[in-house]
C-alpha cells in the first residue's frame, strides 16, 4: 500500500511518496522513488518488484531513445507498460482475476528538448499528468489536502514543502501508509540538479491544522477574554517566525559553505545575516581571482 504523487511547478517536477510496503507477513521501509541520475524519476503504487522492473526497462528504452517532448515521452511508457503486463501478468493470470499483480505509476521524464514531462499510469491506461497526479490507498486524502493547498505557479521548494505535510496527513489517518516522506524535484532548467529529501515528521506548518482549531473557537468563544485569544494568536504567529527563522538559517549555511564566505557576527537565522551574505557573496563574484606570486630567491648556495 502506498501513497505516491507527482506535481507541476512553475520550475519542474517534483514527485514524492511514502517508504512503508505491507504484504501478508508485516510491513517494511522501502524506498519508492527510484531515478536514472535526474533525466529519469519514478514511483507507484502496487506490487514492488514489478515497479522495480518498469523502471529499469524504462531506463533501458530511455537510453535508446530520449523522448523529444511529452508526448512522446507518453508513447515510450505505454509501449513499455504493456509489454510489461502481455508478458509478465496477463500471461499468467486473468484480467478479471483479483489476486493478480498491478501497478499505477507517476514518471518525470526529461525530453531531449530539456523539458520535463509528467506521465500517470493506471494499470495499462497511459496519460500525460495533469497539474497533479497521486496513485495508491492514499490518494483521496492527498488530493483532498492538494486540492486546497497547490497552485501551479509555486516554485519546487514550497511544493516540496507541501509535499512534506499532505504525506504527513495521510500516513497518519490512511491504513498501511507510513515511514519517510521523500521528495525528489526535476528541474525545469537542465542546468540544475535534483536531489531526493528525506522529510522528517513534526510540525509542519506550525502543527497547522490542529493549531488552528482552538483559534476557530476561541473567536466565538466571548467567556475568554480579548487578552487571553490575543495571546492565543501570538503564540501561533510565534511558530510561523520560527519556521521562516529555521528556513533561513539552512539557506544562509548553505550560501556560506557553497561560496567560502566568511561567518557574519548577526545570528544566522536574521534577515540582517542574509543581507550581509548576499553582499559578501556578490562582492566576491565581482572581484577577480587573485593570482599567486612567487618571489624568486636572490641567494646563491656557496
Amino acid at each position: 500500500m502506498t501513497i505516491a504523487a507527482g506535481f507541476h511547478c512553475s520550475d519542474g517536477i517534483v514527485i514524492c511518496a511514502d517508504t512503508e510496503q505491507t504484504d501478508q507477513m508485516g510491513k517494511y521501509q522501502r524506498e519508492k522513488i527510484f531515478n536514472f541520475q535526474d533525466q529519469l524519476i519514478l514511483t507507484g503504487a502496487g506490487h514492488s518488484d514489478f515497479i522495480k522492473m518498469a523502471f529499469d526497462k524504462l531506463c533501458d528504452e530511455y537510453r535508446l531513445s530520449q523522448p523529444s517532448n511529452p508526448s512522446d515521452a507518453r508513447v515510450i511508457v505505454e509501449r513499455m507498460i504493456l509489454d510489461l503486463y502481455e508478458k509478465h501478468i496477463f500471461r499468467f493470470y486473468q484480467a478479471g482475476d483479483l489476486n493478480r499483480p498491478s501497478i499505477d505509476l507517476i514518471i518525470a521524464m526529461r525530453c531531449s528538448s530539456g523539458q520535463p514531462a509528467m506521465i500517470k499510469t493506471l494499470e495499462t491506461a497511459t496519460v500525460l499528468g495533469g497539474f497533479f497526479e497521486s496513485v495508491g490507498i492514499g490518494k483521496p486524502l492527498f488530493e483532498y489536502w492538494a486540492q486546497l493547498l497547490y497552485w501551479p505557479t509555486l516554485t519546487m521548494d514550497i511544493v516540496s514543502f507541501l509535499c512534506a505535510f499532505i504525506l504527513q496527513e495521510v500516513k497518519r489517518n490512511v491504513y498501511a501508509c507510513g515511514g519517510h516522506s521523500l521528495v525528489f524535484g526535476m528541474p525545469r532548467d537542465a542546468s540544475r540538479t535534483g536531489k531526493m529529501v528525506a522529510s522528517p515528521d513534526g510540525a509542519v506548518f506550525a502543527g497547522f491544522p490542529h493549531t488552528v482549531v482552538p483559534l476557530l473557537a476561541q473567536c466565538r468563544d466571548l467567556h475568554i477574554s480579548d487578552e487571553e485569544f490575543e495571546s492565543s494568536i501570538k503564540k501561533f504567529v510565534l511558530g510561523f517566525k520560527i519556521i521562516r527563522q529555521q528556513e533561513r538559517m539552512a539557506r544562509n549555511a548553505n550560501e556560506i559553505m557553497t561560496h567560502g564566505l566568511p561567518m557574519p557576527d548577526a545570528p544566522l537565522g536574521s534577515e540582517e545575516t542574509s543581507k550581509k551574505i548576499e553582499a559578501a557573496k556578490e562582492q566576491k563574484l565581482k572581484s577577480p581571482p587573485k593570482l599567486a606570486v612567487h618571489e624568486r630567491s636572490n641567494e646563491f648556495s656557496a
